[in-house]
């Protein structure tokens, strides 16, 4: 039986690997040969236990599509981030105590 799997480089370096239509298997290591040696295994043995329990075994109906997200997408992130900031600074000053506060004396 054949599995779909999601290989990507996670963010200590290792090789990430993950089978969506297998909910919680996931595996790495330091090379891509090593991941899917390792994910080979886990899917192996999550199916033996789904089995073993008597659970019926998810049939493996994940597509695959890829997006482009070019030049909009990051146009985009960008006027958020502005949007996000100035909403930020907003309520910052608003929580802000004035520097200088004014004891009601004069001098």
């Amino acid at each position: 039986m054949k599995r779909k799997v999601i290989l990507y480089r996670g963010e200590d370096g290792y090789v990430v690997a993950e089978v969506p239509s297998l909910q919680g298997v996931i595996s790495q290591g330091k090379t891509r040969e090593e991941v899917l040696r390792n994910i080979k295994e886990a899917i192996s043995l999550h199916i033996e236990v789904l089995m073993e329990r008597g659970l019926p075994i998810p049939q493996d109906e994940t597509e695959m599509v890829e997006i482009a997200a070019g030049a909009n997408f990051r146009l985009f992130q960008a006027k958020m981030y502005k949007h996000f900031r100035a909403i930020w600074f907003r309520r910052l000053s608003s929580t802000r105590k004035p520097r200088y506060a004014c004891s009601g004396k004069s001098a």
